[in-house]
């Protein structure tokens, strides 16, 4: 798969992840909170005033979907961290408002993260 290259690439998948979130369909809500259960590096956005996580390895993908996403054997971090970096800019480090805030949101979708390190952009 292609890696993004401009916000805009960023901001469908952010989308995309929105709809899976937001799914009547079991299968793509439980897809979502695997996403987020399992990642280590988030691009953290605002969606209706409220603080959300993304996980790079699927929003730095172009047009990344849930089979797309099952099917691409090749993803890895250490491709998608650069492109977002020059994207998004703004890196953050773990500090304790950012963790709360994803601990806060992963509690309000009912899952306990892996990992302890995580890395994060603010958009």
């Amino acid at each position: 798969m292609d890696l993004i290259d401009s916000i805009s690439n960023l901001q469908k998948n952010l989308d995309t992840l929105e709809k899976y979130r937001n799914s009547t369909e079991v299968v793509y809500r439980e897809f979502y909170k695997d996403l987020i259960k399992r990642g280590r590096c988030f691009v953290v956005y605002v969606h209706d005033n409220n603080t959300h996580f993304a996980p790079r390895r699927f929003i730095g993908y172009k047009e990344n979907d849930m089979n797309s996403h099952g099917a691409n054997q090749e993803k890895d971090g250490r491709e998608t961290n650069p492109v977002i970096d020059k994207i998004v800019v703004t890196q953050s480090k773990l500090c304790e408002t950012t963790k709360k805030e994803y601990h806060k949101f992963c509690n309000e979708l009912g899952i306990e993260p892996w990992r302890v390190n995580k890395k994060f952009w603010r958009m």
